[in-house]
């Protein structure tokens, strides 16, 4: 006889934390403690991601050594990401993909005639349907660990892209976020910036300060944290990058990294 949901996990509802702690010993049972709505509450033995690695669920994909760019964008163009994931997953399968992170290293700085404060600015869109149309580059998808050699369901565009047009259906995860202030009144970067992007990071954005005659003039580290996003099958995620406040723009370059997994 088959045994219920209900038989195989049990639990106590609580909460707040139990007043007394339990004998570290196998000899003694006790019952799983569980949230409000039935969730367990577990205490992962490691805070990164190898479990998912190891599982099988864990891939990235790069450019390699060659620096690709956004195109000379000065505003936000629904057609023209930077970074497009598709998962093709059947929709029956209820695979998603969640992304983890980006992170950009400027491999030229870019520059423009000012018209107004420079600044580096970055946008999320999720949308139904698979919205890749041509340009750019396709980049592989690589399972982080040796032992397995599964495939992903996510293709995957970085670089000059354009995109089919938006669905009714379409929703800005990120509206414009300033990801890099300006160098000067006419240039976006300084060679060998690193601008790294957490997805449904808890933590403080990393923050710097000065003015285009100290530290933005130096190559710096930053650091964002951007909404959790989660693709799911038949979905796209579009990463927009553009710089506000020049015209006749030399497009900056990156080396381009990113990171998900699909469970």
């Amino acid at each position: 006889m088959a045994l219920s949901v209900g038989a195989l996990v049990r639990g106590l509802v609580q909460q707040l934390r139990p007043a007394s702690i339990n004998t570290d010993t196998p000899n003694v049972d006790v019952a799983a403690r569980q949230w409000r709505y039935g969730e367990l509450v577990t205490q992962p033995i490691v805070r990164k991601q190898h479990a998912l690695a190891d599982e099988g669920s864990y891939f990235v994909a790069n450019n390699a050594q060659t620096a690709v760019g956004p195109g000379t964008q000065v505003a936000f163009t629904a057609v023209n990401p930077f970074i497009l994931l598709q998962n093709t997953s059947p929709v029956a399968t209820d695979i998603r993909v969640s992304l983890d992170y980006i992170n950009l290293v400027s491999a030229t700085a870019g520059s423009g005639t000012a018209s107004t404060a420079v600044f580096q600015a970055a946008a999320v869109v999720l949308d139904q349907g698979l919205r890749f149309s041509s340009g750019g580059f396709q980049l592989t998808p690589l399972h982080t660990n040796m032992d397995l050699s599964r495939t992903s369901v996510v293709t995957c565009y970085a670089g000059t892209l354009t995109a089919a047009a938006a669905t009714g259906s379409a929703r800005t995860i990120c509206g414009q976020r300033n990801i890099r202030s300006g160098v000067s009144t006419t240039v976006p970067f300084t060679v060998s910036d690193i601008i790294n992007i957490n997805f449904g990071g808890v933590e403080s954005a990393g923050s710097v300060g000065g003015t285009a005659a100290n530290l933005f003039a130096n190559a710096c580290i930053l650091s964002h944290s951007f909404p959790a996003v989660v693709i799911g099958p038949q979905q796209s995620a579009l990463f927009y990058t553009y710089t506000i406040g020049v015209t006749a723009l030399t497009a900056p370059t990156f080396f381009t990294e990113f990171g998900w997994w699909e469970r």
